[in-house]
């Protein structure tokens, strides 16, 4: 509690931890110095809590581990949150390459003319696009795999978000894991 009764009110910061991608230093400050620190992963549920745990634990070090505040630990929780939402440092394309740079792509797309704009965008608004795309696919040489081949594809097209997805291939010995007909 703090000197008026009521409960303490913490600042939650959060810095990306060098060499940790996807942790950050989390801090838990009271207004008059650093409370409590930790590496955590800010959308990990079990992280938060831990930290919230040790945060509470040093501000109220009399309490059994999941007593204290409610209202405190929803307060430190929603910091967290609203962290995880935004984190602190995160790369954009312009920051990664030191100035505010043209995204190639708006430019190679100001070059293409308007029937193939057209073109393009009627094949992204095909219901049967993904069933195309896996036709193309097995034209190339892939055979069987559907489910796979078009999940590759999408993770592969995923590079062109700000969030791409990434995925881990898993199969036999010599099952062509890595084999790339495109030379």
């Amino acid at each position: 509690m703090s000197e008026n009764g009521k409960p303490a009110v913490f600042a939650i910061t959060a810095t990306p931890a060098t060499g940790k991608t996807g942790r950050f230093v989390t801090v838990a400050s009271n207004g008059v110095g650093e409370l409590f620190r930790d590496v955590i992963d800010l959308n990990s549920a079990i992280s938060r809590k831990r930290f919230i745990n040790g945060a509470m634990h040093a501000a109220y070090p009399d309490l059994p581990l999941d007593d204290g505040p409610a209202e405190v630990r929803a307060e430190m929780d929603r910091q967290i949150a609203t962290l995880a939402k935004c984190p602190p440092g995160a790369v954009t394309p312009s920051a990664e390459a030191g100035q505010a740079e043209e995204d190639l792509r708006v430019a190679e797309l100001a070059k293409m003319t308007d029937d193939v704009k057209a073109e393009a965008e009627a094949m992204l608004r095909d219901p049967k696009l993904l069933e195309r795309v896996s036709a193309d696919i097995e034209a190339i040489g892939v055979v069987g795999e559907k489910k796979n081949r078009l999940l590759l594809y999408l993770a592969g097209t995923s590079s062109q978000l700000a969030r791409p997805i990434s995925v881990i291939v898993r199969g036999g010995s010599s099952s062509g894991k890595s084999f790339s007909p495109i030379e």
